[in-house]
């Protein structure tokens, strides 16, 4: 008598089960990581723009505007006025999903902010006193 090669209905049910537990807790915890890592990013970026911003004021008794829409703008323009290489750039080769913004810019004052696209209301600010206030990050 030849004996019966396979798997029975009930293994099959029961690997599903807990395949299905599996990935249940897998991906939230993934989706975690991955919104960490962004805010890691974002956090990095940030300081980089806070720190290129003092040197440019050291310099030039004044801020930089790299977006060109203030005043007063970088002089060599964009954000090799900065001597730095455009994190909204950064962030588009590297597929991560933060957009960069410097707004507020006087002689005295500016404020870069990392917004998370595609999710509404997270996003990062620095200052020119570099007050780093993050919001609905997980």
């Amino acid at each position: 008598m030849r004996r019966a090669c396979g798997f029975t209905l009930t293994e099959m049910i029961i690997v599903s089960a807990l395949l299905t537990i599996l990935a249940g807790v897998a991906i939230p915890v993934y989706t975690a990581v991955t919104e960490r890592s962004y805010q890691r990013f974002a956090r990095d970026q940030l300081q980089m723009l806070y720190t290129a911003e003092r040197v440019y004021r050291f310099e030039n008794n004044t801020y930089c505007d790299p977006d060109g829409g203030g005043a007063p703008p970088c002089g060599a323009g964009g954000w090799t006025g900065l001597r730095v290489d455009d994190p909204g750039l950064a962030a588009t080769n590297a597929k991560i999903p933060v957009t960069f913004t410097v707004t507020d810019v006087l002689a005295t004052t500016f404020t870069a902010t990392a917004s998370r696209t595609g999710v509404a209301g997270r996003n990062s600010t620095i200052n020119e006193t570099g007050t780093l206030t993050e919001t609905s990050w997980p």
